[in-house]
């Protein structure tokens, strides 16, 4: 081979050395643009898997703060009714927080109410009982000793006068409230909730 011949192909290779590195400027603009855009649309998936992600999470959080399980919302109605299966209607049975206290009742009527109150103060105090509409509730016990009047004022509301006294704390609890009793056909015992501040 020739030197001019060696000179020309030095030549063409570096001429398609220099096209296949440089190409002309509107194709590396769109080729920048288009790699640009995809880098975009990448971002913007992945932040909407992300907002997805955190309103399920949100949605799930606000949905199990509101869920209670039956169990749990009647638990002491459950405990209750079983208690009164065991020893029937002529014995009352009282729960003072979690513990179970027994009376005799004055009448030996069924129960129609299932009243919860929620007595807040230096001391919580929870009290969780059946009773008739007409019902007397007489308590000589280690932990809560007194009375409760349950009357039936109208056909939609019950009136309790408590006359209590807690030997746990040594504290009198002496109040009247109004229930409204809910009207329900399909329940053994309607629930009645109160809770009553005493300072």
């Amino acid at each position: 081979m020739n030197e001019q011949r060696l000179d020309e192909l030095l030549e063409l290779k570096k001429a398609q050395a220099a096209e296949a590195e440089f190409a002309p400027a509107e194709e590396f603009r769109r080729g920048l643009d288009k790699c640009i855009k995809k880098r975009q649309l990448f971002r913007h998936r992945i932040y909407a898997l992300a907002a997805a992600a955190a309103a399920i999470v949100c949605v799930t959080v606000v949905l199990l703060a509101n869920f209670k399980p039956k169990e749990q919302k009647n638990a002491f109605a459950d405990r209750l009714r079983e208690t009164m299966k065991l020893f029937g209607v002529g014995e009352g049975f009282l729960f003072y927080n979690n513990e179970l206290i027994g009376y005799e009742r004055e009448n030996g009527r069924g129960y129609k109410n299932l009243i919860k109150l929620h007595l807040t103060g230096q001391k919580d105090i929870t009290l969780v009982f059946p009773s008739a509409d007409e019902d007397v509730i007489a308590l000589d016990d280690p932990l809560l000793s007194g009375y409760i009047l349950v009357t039936r004022s109208d056909e939609c509301t019950l009136v309790l006068e408590l006359d209590l006294k807690d030997k746990t704390s040594n504290r009198k609890i002496k109040n009247i409230m109004t229930l409204p009793k809910p009207v329900s056909d399909h329940q053994e015992l309607a629930p009645l909730n109160s809770t009553i501040n005493l300072t």
